[in-house]
């Protein structure tokens, strides 16, 4: 394969959701690269060489501002809109991502990866995917593209992968249209959207599909928030890029749809609205303040052994973080946790959703069945959760 055509490529991840069979992310990297989020949850096994350098966040913190700029959402406003209309209105708010080596020359090397993002104020901060940027702070330069052809270099306010967002910076930018923001709380079922980006890359940059909300509040195995799905066509390339209304405001950033011969037109994109929570907090921190860890690398039950060992479901330690709670617990490899405090744990977003009711210093009960041969062992483990600080 080409190696201009090998950037293109999107990182696989199988996913499982009840009404349909296979998912792919669109990372726009390396398919042995996995996905991982802020506790350090692997989604598909990497190599080590992938794991060091996805999981480089050494700069954490360095670009944050308290004081810097905010998304801010208005009402979705559908009236008197038409694609001519959004895409006139957006398009030089949206601009190609291109990641490289940090020892590559940017001028003559092929980018790892590509994707887009928005301009989200006019002194140069942009959202867009953390799987775009590899899910990391540091070990790679940034280069941004305009619509009218001239380039950046960008750095790294945060990234947190487990929402799949993170916030970039030209520190050169000047002047530049920030895209308006519409509070997805607003979007109904059948209402006209436009996707603007650039599928298969910088070659294809500032193109525009369009198509409806197909549904709302959708969740996906795997994912840590609910989604917007959509027909409008997402390629790889369009992560990181605007859901937009037909005026031109930002409804939600595209980052997933399904690939699978036997389905069409099913796209996802994460809601303005958790974008808004997400991209303020990175800004203002370099990452998402008041969440907790675990610290630990795991992935979720498959079904098939579920039902061999007799449990609804769970998380599986894969291994223990250096610095998680659990280093010197009983917990180890292949344990699975089934619940927290009682309270049953089946996925990803089941998961997340319980340790974002605590905060760092709240003690907290995990279930755990360890497999043994034929039978299973269930204990329990009582953890003090840490703070997640990216």
């Amino acid at each position: 394969m080409a190696a201009g055509l090998k950037v293109f490529i999107g990182t696989i991840i199988v996913l499982t959701v009840s009404f349909i069979g296979t998912f792919i992310w669109w990372a726009a990297v390396n398919t042995n690269n996995s996905q991982s989020d802020g506790n350090s949850f692997i989604f598909q096994v990497p190599t080590e060489e992938a794991t060091t350098k996805k999981s480089d966040k050494s700069n954490t913190g360095k670009y944050a501002d308290p004081n810097g700029p905010k998304i801010t959402l208005k009402d979705n406003d559908t009236a008197n809109g038409s694609t001519e209309k959004a895409y006139e209105t957006l398009s030089e708010s949206v601009v190609s991502v291109s990641v490289y080596d940090e020892k590559d020359d940017v001028d003559k090397a092929y980018p790892e990866s590509e994707g887009s993002g928005i301009i989200i104020s006019s002194n140069g901060y942009i959202v867009t995917n953390a799987h775009v940027i590899n899910n990391a702070t540091s070990g790679y330069k940034i280069k941004i593209a305009k619509t009218d052809s001239t380039t950046y270099m960008a750095v790294v306010v945060g990234c947190d992968t487990r929402t799949d967002i993170a916030v970039l910076r030209c520190e050169e930018a000047s002047n530049w249209k920030a895209a308006a923001f519409a509070d997805s709380d607003g979007l109904k079922i059948g209402q006209n959207v436009v996707v603007i980006g650039n599928p298969g890359g910088s070659s294809y940059s500032d193109s525009l599909t369009s198509g409806i909300i197909s549904a709302l509040n959708r969740s996906l195995s795997g994912f840590a928030c609910t989604y917007i799905q959509t027909d409008a066509a997402i390629n790889p390339g369009n992560s990181g890029g605007p859901l937009a209304n037909l005026n031109g405001q930002v409804v939600g950033i595209t980052t997933v749809k399904v690939a699978a011969t036997d389905y069409e037109g099913m796209g996802f994109a994460i809601p303005s609205k958790k974008v808004k929570e997400i991209a303020n907090s990175i800004i203002k921190n370099g990452y998402v303040e008041g969440r907790v860890k675990l610290g630990i690398v795991c992935t979720e039950l498959p079904s098939t052994l579920a039902k061999e060992y007799d449990i609804k479901g769970g998380i599986v330690v894969s291994s223990v973080a250096d610095d998680s709670p659990l280093k010197n617990s009983k917990i180890k490899k292949d344990d699975i946790i089934t619940a927290i405090d009682g309270k049953s744990i089946t996925s990803y977003a089941e998961l997340y959703a319980l340790l974002d009711t605590y905060k760092p210093g709240d003690t907290v009960e995990l279930t755990v069945t360890r497999p043994d041969n034929s039978k299973t062992d269930e204990f329990t483990v009582t953890v003090t959760l840490v703070a997640d600080n990216g």
